[in-house]
């Protein structure tokens, strides 16, 4: 539920991300984590 909240948060128009889009996320959770 996270990652998806900072999905919308980066781009709320955002309805299928790509695989680039789930790296930056992942790097961006690690890094609140």
């Amino acid at each position: 539920m996270g990652l998806a909240r900072i999905f919308r948060t980066l781009d709320p128009e955002m309805k299928n991300p790509r695989s680039e889009h789930w790296e930056k996320i992942e790097e961006i959770y690690g890094i609140l984590l």
